[in-house]
């Protein structure tokens, strides 16, 4: 049976009043959203590209929409499927969004990171911050672009793993340093006490044991390294979690974010001194590597582990 043709949304009645290209992209660069990886297709034939261009559409029933250039083979991949899945990368899966993004062939980006699959067969991303899979419900060519519109048909989400976003043309984290929340009488609420449901612990390991097999097989890489050491850290395996964290370092001298959590580890074993070396050394290839945002997180933390430590040493 032929396939209609997806409508089309003509943009350009504007075109000549609209501002240069530099200027849209400088403007939109302030933009910040959390990095994707929009995936069609099963096994060898998956074809995948990393997309901020996306939102929540509607509640009833729950859909989002995601925007691929037109000409491309994952919008027609996507059509003919009539589906895809979304990854919201995770801080420290910077890898896999470039990979993504073009810095890998397309046939080895599913090499970088660690895949499953959902029960439709499309590719499944472990540790990312939040996976969706959908049917696609609708979708319309708007300019050089197809929207997809996807109904959400499962979900699986991390308690251990914060957004990895994009703003500025780099890669950025979410600042916990700081919170923009005030109460009702205009005052900072106290920090209350965060429990994982039931459910949530028993994703995480379910996935530790996941990626522990993958070791066992010979997989061994930042990445998963990485991934393990974030999920024993939440279960409170502080020694376990600092082998990994070093692993991943040693595989990945420049990762940041391996740095930012060997140090966090360090702290939870209560070796403060080490930390504080650690974050100064992971601060400094931070600054090296142009990642702002993770040498001002691990600056912020390592001032006030000093000031700590200082003010412990003058009680003695």
């Amino acid at each position: 049976m032929r396939q209609t043709p997806p409508p089309s949304l003509a943009i350009d009645a504007h075109a000549d009043l609209a501002v240069s290209k530099p200027e849209f992209a400088d403007t939109l660069s302030h933009l910040a959203a959390t990095v994707c990886v929009a995936s069609a297709g099963n096994g060898p034939d998956s074809l995948g590209r990393t997309v901020t261009a996306t939102f929540s559409l509607s509640a009833n029933p729950p859909s989002i929409v995601i925007s691929i250039k037109a000409d491309s083979p994952l919008a027609a991949l996507i059509a003919a499927e009539r589906g895809f899945s979304l990854a919201m990368l995770a801080e420290g899966q910077e890898l896999i969004a470039d990979a993504f993004a073009g810095k890998i062939e397309a046939s080895k980006r599913y090499l970088v990171g660690i895949w499953a699959e959902w029960p439709s067969g499309r590719p499944r991303l472990l540790g990312a911050a939040a996976t969706l899979d959908c049917l696609l419900s609708a979708s319309i060519e708007v300019g050089d672009h197809m929207l997809f519109v996807g109904t959400i048909v499962a979900t699986q989400t991390s308690a251990h793993a914060d957004p990895l976003i994009w703003g500025r043309r780099r890669y950025q984290s979410l600042d916990r340093t700081r919170s923009l929340t005030l109460a009702s009488n205009g005052m900072r609420p106290l920090p209350q006490a965060s429990l994982r449901p039931e459910p949530a612990i028993a994703e995480e390991e379910a996935m530790r044991q996941v990626l522990e097999k993958l070791l066992q097989d010979g997989k061994d890489d930042a990445l998963l390294r990485f991934t393990l050491g974030s999920i024993c850290l939440q279960e409170a395996d502080f020694d376990t979690a600092l082998a990994h964290v070093e692993r991943a370092i040693a595989f990945d001298p420049d990762y940041s974010a391996a740095w930012k959590l060997r140090g966090a580890i360090l702290l939870k074993l209560g070796r403060h001194q080490e930390a504080i070396q650690v974050w100064r050394e992971g601060r400094t290839v931070a600054e090296r590597k142009g990642d702002l945002q993770a040498a001002k997180e691990i600056g912020v933390f390592l001032k006030r582990l000093e000031r700590q430590c200082l003010a412990a040493n003058g009680n003695e």
